[in-house]
């Protein structure tokens, strides 16, 4: 019998990792946690025990018991929100795994980034029917909100014009309407954005 889970957190799934034959290393990402990395075993073939499907793209109320290492142990696991339909289209699948590297490579453990945590949310379920969604505009505002969350925007070094197109690309993210622009102007927002990503010393922000 596996010792009772002594934790609770919500996570988003971002990475599915196949280890030996019965078991998985998923790794995510919590709003007020940071990376998280658990450790499930899977069901035996045959067994009778029911055990919830849970797979990449899912945002998940996980119960676990921690280690020593990064490394959580999951006991349990209620799927809150599926993402899983971004793997329909190519594109929404290679955008939805872009934020995911970026996300993972830029967040480390037990740094609360709710903020960017609700962009990567409202990014996914974008990217799960992306016709006529530049996806351009869905890294933008998703980058963006991590700069801003993590004190790398400041209006103060900004135009006027640069600060107000950041604070309407920033409410985009956060579920907002997405402006009408031209993939011309998605594209420029796009490099302007990455330049900051450079300066901030960011990983995994090859998005050509």
């Amino acid at each position: 019998m596996r010792p009772p889970a002594d934790h609770s957190a919500e996570v988003l799934f971002l990475r599915k990792t196949p280890y030996q034959d019965n078991a998985c290393i998923f790794t995510g990402l919590s709003p007020e946690l940071g990376r998280m990395v658990f450790y499930l075993r899977l069901p035996a073939p045959g067994s009778r025990k029911s055990s919830t499907f849970l797979d990449l793209f899912q945002f998940v109320q996980v119960e676990y018991r921690q280690s020593s290492s990064e490394m959580c142990f999951c006991q349990n696991g209620t799927i809150l929100a599926d993402y899983t339909a971004v793997a329909n289209t190519r594109n929404g699948f290679e955008t939805a795994c872009l934020l995911a590297q970026f996300a993972l490579a830029n967040v480390p453990p037990q740094l609360a980034m709710p903020r960017f945590f609700q962009a990567l949310r409202v990014a996914l379920v974008r990217l799960q029917t992306p016709n006529g969604i530049d996806t351009n505009g869905v890294l933008t505002g998703v980058a963006l909100t991590y700069l801003n969350e993590a004190g790398w925007l400041s209006p103060l070094e900004m135009t006027p014009a640069e600060a107000a197109q950041c604070e309407l690309l920033l409410r985009m993210a956060a579920g907002g309407d997405i402006p009408a622009l031209t993939p011309q102007v998605w594209s420029n927002l796009r490099q302007w954005t990455q330049s900051r990503l450079l300066d901030a010393d960011c990983k995994e922000i090859r998005w050509e």
